[in-house]
């Protein structure tokens, strides 16, 4: 589950795997451009931004974490932020770092795996995804 923090904008949120979720307004919505919500070793890497609109537009949540896991493990984001269920059209990933998004919360339902930068999803996924894991697959 996200708590979320009663703060100025950026909005933070902290999720149960010790992910740090950044809220950002959509008129500031550029990767990297605020300073992770939770200043720790558990989270001060940026490892994604999901955004609301094709080509990186739109409002955005920042994910921060101490790295993406590998070994099988996963960093789960089973709920989105108010405003993100189904409204997803864009994504950047850090280096290395793999997305899971899931059609419905909790991780269930069809699933897709996604690595790199994504202007626009692909159709079938543009404004589908409800929740969603970062993982670095095995070698």
């Amino acid at each position: 589950m996200i708590q979320r923090a009663r703060s100025a904008t950026p909005m933070a949120a902290v999720t149960a795997a010790g992910l740090a979720l950044a809220l950002l307004p959509a008129d500031t919505a550029t990767a990297g451009t605020t300073a992770p919500p939770v200043r720790s070793a558990a989270t001060n890497v940026l490892l994604a931004t999901v955004y609301q609109h094709e080509r990186y537009q739109g409002g955005a949540f920042e994910i921060w974490g101490a790295s993406c896991p590998s070994g099988g493990s996963m960093l789960p984001v089973n709920e989105l932020p108010a405003g993100f269920n189904d409204a997803i059209s864009s994504i950047r990933l850090a280096r290395d770092c793999y997305m899971i998004v899931y059609e419905h919360t909790h991780r269930r339902g069809g699933n897709i795996m996604l690595a790199g930068h994504f202007a626009t999803l692909p159709p079938a996924w543009n404004d589908q995804i409800s929740s969603l894991g970062l993982l670095r697959p095995g070698r």
